[in-house]
């Protein structure tokens, strides 16, 4: 077929193939065609796709549950575990990123709550000593002192150089249990 108007001419080539059929678009897919089509290359496109896409949110949600959900838990757990009163426990995810970073602050945490508690009752232990030992250091004049004055007051010291001796004595012992007491309260003010 050939246009006489213009300065170029131009053809039509038209192909038949009798193999070659195409469908009205405004026909329904039967059901055998729609088959033929999910089970042709199409199908198995979209299969693949569907099949990799699923495989990708498993992967995705393994690496998050590694890298997210366990570190939380772990983190959680050892939190509990200190609270009860653990502090050996220890936080076990190494790791640089920002949950790493929390779990290494709870364990210093930890540690330091522990040095904590054990320099309190180191302390409480010293002072237990302290005071056993100032105890023990009053006595001793304490003792001296009620003797002498129950020496005074039974009349043994029936001479006069004996009552001076044990009211000398019984004076010492006072000023003894005075300082010892000055050094309590200087102790205590420290």
């Amino acid at each position: 077929h050939t246009q006489l108007d213009s300065a170029s001419p131009m053809y039509t080539l038209v192909i038949v193939n009798q193999d070659y059929t195409v469908n009205d678009a405004s026909q329904r897919l039967s059901a055998q065609e729609l088959t033929e089509l999910l089970l042709g290359r199409t199908g198995i496109i979209v299969l693949i796709t569907a099949v990799l896409f699923v495989i990708a949110i498993s992967v995705i949600s393994l690496i998050t549950s590694k890298t997210i959900v366990d570190p939380i838990k772990k983190i959680s757990h050892g939190a509990d575990e200190i609270a009860m009163g653990n502090l050996d426990y220890e936080i076990d995810y190494k790791s640089t990123n920002e949950l790493g970073q929390t779990a290494r602050s709870f364990n210093d945490m930890r540690v330091k709550l522990k040095e904590s508690i054990e320099r309190q009752h180191k302390s409480e232990e010293e002072r237990k000593v302290l005071i056993a030992g100032i105890a023990h250091d009053m006595r001793t004049p304490l003792t001296s002192v009620k003797g002498y004055a129950e020496g005074l007051a039974d009349g043994i010291a029936d001479t006069p150089e004996k009552q001076e001796r044990y009211i000398k004595t019984i004076s010492d012992s006072i000023a003894y249990m005075e300082k010892i007491l000055d050094d309590l309260l200087t102790v205590s003010k420290l």
